[in-house]
């Protein structure tokens, strides 16, 4: 939870927006389970209007996010520690 915390507080200080649409910040346990990721990301793009996914779970994870995001057009970043 530190990691989205900290998150939420540099999109306040940037300015809650880009070119005009809110940031928003949504966070998922995934349970180390590639079907759960795959799935919250899907409700996320279709459901949501999620335009990018920045991710820093395991590589089955990534991997799968990076293929949605190419099937949906939309961005993915992924975050290795």
């Amino acid at each position: 939870m530190g990691s989205v915390k900290a998150i939420q507080m540099a999109i306040d200080d940037f300015g809650g927006q880009v070119l005009g649409r809110k940031i928003e910040v949504l966070s998922a346990g995934y349970q180390n389970r590639l079907d759960v990721t795959s799935a919250k990301a899907r409700e996320w793009y279709d459901q949501a209007g999620m335009s990018m996914i920045i991710e820093s779970t395991d590589s089955a994870s990534a991997l799968a996010l990076q293929r949605l995001g190419v099937e949906k057009k939309k961005f993915t970043i992924i975050v290795s520690e």
